[in-house]
């Protein structure tokens, strides 16, 4: 008895009755079995390649400021773990909290529902602290007077007094 293996191209070997396959996507191989008497069977079986898709991270794009913390949320997987460690509370989980000190690139792997491994990856963008001073033309005054201040190193100012603020 001999075989057949169709797709050629996707079989180390031709006329075995084992093989082994490797397919970067799923694919149907089919076997023609050929007796002595020349008699055909043919079968098949479709082999699914799991890409390990739906692992995402949430938010997609985080941003803060230098010094605050962000919740990052791993789903679509299991037993997940982060990389690198520097700037997360944890290392493994489906949520961490993280503080870095500079924009970083985390890895989050998990085997998701297939069983197959999977990555995702966030960036968490960090941005400094603005340069923000107070300018004014005096530090002391007497009791009604006046004194102006003038905020520099923003794009916009919200200013906070208990009393004796206006603009």
């Amino acid at each position: 008895m001999y075989y057949e293996w169709y797709p050629e191209d996707l079989t180390d070997a031709a006329e075995k009755p084992r093989i082994f396959v490797k397919p970067t996507e799923t694919t149907t191989f089919s076997v023609i079995g050929i007796d002595g008497f020349d008699c055909e069977t043919e079968t098949e079986i479709e082999i699914r390649v799991n890409r390990g898709e739906g692992l995402s991270v949430f938010p997609e794009k985080p941003s803060i400021c230098k010094g605050q913390s962000i919740s990052l949320k791993a789903s679509g997987g299991s037993d997940y773990s982060w990389e690198p460690q520097t700037g997360l509370n944890l290392s493994s989980g489906p949520e961490v909290v993280a503080q870095p000190r500079q924009t970083t690139t985390y890895v989050v792997k998990s085997g998701n529902v297939g069983g197959c491994p999977a990555t995702a990856t966030v960036t968490v963008n960090v941005a400094e602290k603005l340069p923000l001073r107070i300018s004014q033309t005096t530090r002391e005054i007497c009791p009604g007077e006046t004194v102006r201040l003038t905020a520099e190193g923003g794009s916009g100012y919200q200013w906070l007094a208990q009393e004796g603020l206006r603009s």
